[in-house]
């Protein structure tokens, strides 16, 4: 009877022993298949061939372009002159450059800006612009936020000062007088919207669950 009993524990330890050896096993292949998925996810190239012809194809072509045969073009798509362009890039220019190294050749300062400006001008995602300018979308994200720093360093000091109590009374009295704003010191900006005043009958086709007593209209 204890034979048979020493045969079973025997039998039981080679059995936990297996189960331990292919828990390893297991570990040791999943271990393997994310070195694998890790590997593959490496980049083929530091940067696309596609990329690498931004220099060729890319838009900022497009606005030299622009620049010598139709400034006006060049005006629309920047908001800004071509003299214009150049005195702003003389003051962000040097914050906004960046070293070449033996990885890649950086994007230079004057199309920084380029990428910058023409965002600010349409207000288009970080992908849109980065495929017509022939940049990666995290590139043209951080670019885009690095030449906005360097133009506020730049420019802020300047054109946007910080205001006295002697302006704010100043502001205060030409917004009373002059718009009948009383305590306001400042606006941001402003829009002119005409107010269409609808037909009752007109009111009441577009939307025929009004009351037939309520005059409509719309801004």
């Amino acid at each position: 009877m204890s034979i048979v009993r020493g045969q079973d524990d025997s039998a039981g330890a080679s059995s936990q022993t297996e189960m331990d050896l292919l828990a390893l096993l297991y570990l040791a292949l999943k271990k393997d298949e994310r070195r694998k998925k890790k590997q593959k996810k490496r980049r083929a190239c530091w940067v696309h061939p596609i990329l690498q012809r931004r220099d060729q194809l890319g838009e900022y072509r497009l606005t030299q372009e622009m620049r010598y045969e139709r400034p006006a073009a060049f005006f629309q798509y920047f908001r800004m002159t071509p003299d214009k362009f150049d005195e702003l890039l003389s003051i962000v220019g040097p914050l906004i450059s960046k070293q070449t190294t033996a990885m890649r050749k950086p994007i230079p300062p004057n199309e920084r800006l380029a990428i910058t400006l023409r965002f600010l001008a349409t207000g288009d995602s970080f992908q849109t612009i980065a495929f017509s300018y022939r940049c990666g979308k995290s590139t043209v994200a951080k670019l885009i936020r690095d030449t906005y720093v360097a133009i506020w360093q730049a420019l802020a000091a300047d054109y946007m000062p910080e205001p006295t109590q002697e302006q704010w009374i100043e502001n205060a009295a030409q917004l009373k007088d002059k718009w009948n704003f009383p305590n306001c010191i400042g606006s941001i900006d402003g829009k002119h919207v005409i107010n269409i005043t609808l037909h009752l009958w007109q009111t009441m086709a577009m939307n025929p669950h009004s009351n037939p007593h309520r005059i409509g209209g719309i801004l």
